[in-house]
């Protein structure tokens, strides 16, 4: 019996009442390697456990991942529904939180992931990201794109995952998906011998990011017939900087900057200059930059991204991947940045810090509410810390506030 027949052979996945939260939940735990196995409602107790051959146990676990993956397959026939959007899954783990005090400074994971006219695209996919995806209701099978822009456990940690979970789910469906994988030069030579092609069609799905000595505009990628991608590398070693092109069916195109860790420059202003949303990697800070007196020489920081939010004037401004080493100053550094562009009068960019379930749509740069669901003016939106710091931020309509 083939492994698809095994799927739904066995077992039945239309009576199936676990939910859905709870399904996503148990294949990113299989599948990341953080539980043994998917849960089993009919776990044996330590005592039942004593009367259960090895042959039994095995037997359990494996038709328990059949039937999950099955359930899965199913759930994942139809790509959710929400339109051209963007949303972030950018965060600490609860662990990192607790120990952040004594284990100096550490950046959040999980990137990020956009919609544009059904192409998904995912961006540098870190710790937890598979597990906080599943949670917002997405499935694998929104995913055509991955793209990675730096070699390190923040941007590339669920990667494998991802091709694993994509594989199997592959296995289980009445027909395959296929995910091309784009991957910055080191990140390609250490995954792409663990990505291989399993279909004739996958046989260019895992490519590096080129780039040659002539490349001084960068490199152009073309994603679909809607979303055009131009890459050039940044100052810091091996990162990349992405520039989308992205065009409607009907309507205006929108234009999507993702800035890597890297100092601000005069090339780096000029390339951005009219973006409509811009990320911007803000990495650390120092009194001389919050000062305003001196650029840093390893990251934008406060006065990069103030400078670059100054001179290059997009639409809407998110401030992400913090390193976290002057702990979480996430709200004071977009507080701050609102007020002195307010005073110098030189932009009219909306600024935001990012933090996981920040979901943006793209029609009209609205802000989802945390509560609700519904829209949120950009300039409107309230932004709630969490209890302890590093947790989520929670983003508000005013209609929640006295």
């Amino acid at each position: 019996m083939d492994d698809k027949s095994n799927l739904f052979g066995l077992y039945s996945v239309e009576n199936d009442t676990k939910s859905e939260e709870s399904l996503f939940e148990e294949l990113s735990r299989f599948v990341t390697g953080s539980s043994s196995a998917p849960a089993v409602s009919t776990a044996p107790t330590v005592h039942d456990s004593l009367h259960i051959s090895l042959e039994e146990r095995v037997e359990t676990f494996w038709k328990t991942s059949n039937d999950a993956l099955a359930r899965y397959a199913l759930k994942s026939k139809k790509k959710i529904e929400k339109g051209n959007h963007l949303f972030f899954l950018e965060g600490w783990s609860e662990g990192r939180r607790a120990h952040a005090p004594h284990q100096g400074p550490f950046s959040a994971s999980g990137g990020f992931f956009f919609a544009w006219e059904s192409t998904g695209v995912v961006i540098n996919p870190g710790r937890e990201f598979l597990e906080r995806f599943h949670k917002a209701g997405y499935t694998v099978r929104d995913i055509d794109h991955v793209i990675i822009t730096e070699n390190s456990e923040e941007h590339t940690r669920d990667l494998l995952a991802i091709y694993d979970l994509n594989l199997k789910t592959n296995k289980a469906a009445e027909t395959p998906h296929f995910i091309t994988y784009t991957l910055e030069r080191r990140v390609h030579e250490n995954f792409a011998p663990f990505l291989k092609p399993v279909y004739k069609q996958e046989r260019v799905m895992v490519r590096p990011f080129d780039l040659f000595l002539d490349s001084t505009n960068g490199e152009t990628l073309e994603l679909s017939a809607h979303a055009h991608l131009r890459y050039i590398p940044s100052k810091n070693e091996g990162g990349l900087h992405l520039f989308f092109d992205l065009f409607r069916t009907v309507g205006d195109p929108l234009s999507l900057t993702y800035l890597s860790r890297a100092p601000y420059s005069e090339k780096l202003k000029e390339m951005c200059r009219g973006t409509d949303v811009l990320i911007s990697s803000f990495g650390h800070t120092s009194p001389y930059d919050i000062g305003k007196v001196e650029l840093l020489a390893d990251s934008l920081g406060y006065f990069g991204s103030l400078t670059l939010a100054e001179n290059a004037q997009p639409k809407l401004m998110l401030l992400a991947d913090f390193s976290g080493s002057e702990g979480d100053i996430r709200i004071e550094v977009a507080k701050k940045m609102r007020s002195d562009l307010f005073q110098s009068g030189k932009s009219k960019t909306s600024v935001l810090p990012v933090s996981v379930n920040l979901e943006i749509d793209f029609g009209t740069l609205d802000v989802t509410c945390g509560i609700t669901g519904s829209s949120v003016h950009r300039d409107e939106v309230k932004v709630l810390k969490g209890k302890e710091p590093f947790a989520p931020l929670t983003y508000l309509s005013d209609t929640y506030l006295l």
